[in-house]
């Protein structure tokens, strides 16, 4: 076995237990150990835990050397944390977790693309919209999900919010991991990808509020639709929204 694939197999192996609580908070590694566990060097050893440090998921000290950290400190939209938690028991709290987060993030993200968005980003999310359509009918699901990933990076992306566009990753595992994300919210198939076609539309007509609105009904069918903040006591639906995106 090479000398990389050692190290992603030490990194890999380590990370899950951590997440799972194989390793909880608060319990110690040693070079040493994992040397004789994985048969590999103190530098693979050494490196692998690095990659470990640098997601927040342990710390290194020189007084107490390798220490797990509780899941509070660890780099929780680092793609490959998050797919170590997908992987293992907690898997429906990440997912709800993620769900969350996207659904703060991703209406507004939606409104500002139709505000923000230029001409090829909101002509290219039309087509995604479109591949997504054909590909269904054609049962192509693998062409259907890349659409869909696509589809969802674009529109962060056309937000012009960099911060927004920072998440992209973070939301592509999550998608990744729901090769029929519509079933998993209660929705058919047909009803998914006509909100995807609803969304495109609304950013290509420059309609913030009907993108915003789709995009919470995509994201959470059986919560309602979400309005902004203020819009529920019956005040301006603009409090705590993007004055520049939502009315």
């Amino acid at each position: 076995m090479r000398a990389e694939t050692r190290h992603s197999a030490v990194v890999d192996v380590v990370a899950r237990e951590i997440v799972a609580g194989e390793q909880p908070a608060g319990s110690r590694l040693s070079l040493a150990a994992l040397q004789e566990r994985f048969d590999v060097s103190r530098t693979v050893a050494r490196e692998a835990m690095r990659v470990l440090e640098s997601k927040g998921m342990v710390e290194s000290s020189r007084r107490t050397g390798l220490t797990v950290q509780a899941p509070r400190v660890w780099n929780v939209l680092d793609p490959q944390v998050i797919a170590w938690r997908l992987s293992g028991a907690g898997r429906a709290a990440q997912t709800e977790s993620l769900t969350q987060l996207r659904l703060a993030i991703e209406p507004f993200a939606a409104g500002l693309a139709a505000v923000n968005g230029d001409d090829e980003q909101r002509a290219t999310l039309v087509s995604l919209a479109r591949t997504m359509r054909t590909c269904d009918e054609q049962d192509d699901q693998l062409g259907c999900t890349h659409a869909d990933l696509d589809f969802h990076a674009l529109l962060l992306d056309a937000s012009g919010n960099e911060m927004f566009q920072a998440l992209s990753g973070a939301f592509r595992t999550n998608l990744g991991d729901e090769a029929d994300a519509g079933r998993r919210r209660g929705q058919d198939r047909a009803t998914y990808i006509s909100l995807h076609e609803r969304i495109a539309r609304a950013v290509d007509l420059r309609q913030p509020a009907s993108a915003f609105q789709t995009m919470s009904r995509l994201l959470a069918p059986d919560r309602g639709d979400v309005a902004p903040a203020g819009a529920s006591q019956g005040g301006d639906p603009s409090v705590g929204a993007p004055a520049t995106s939502l009315p």
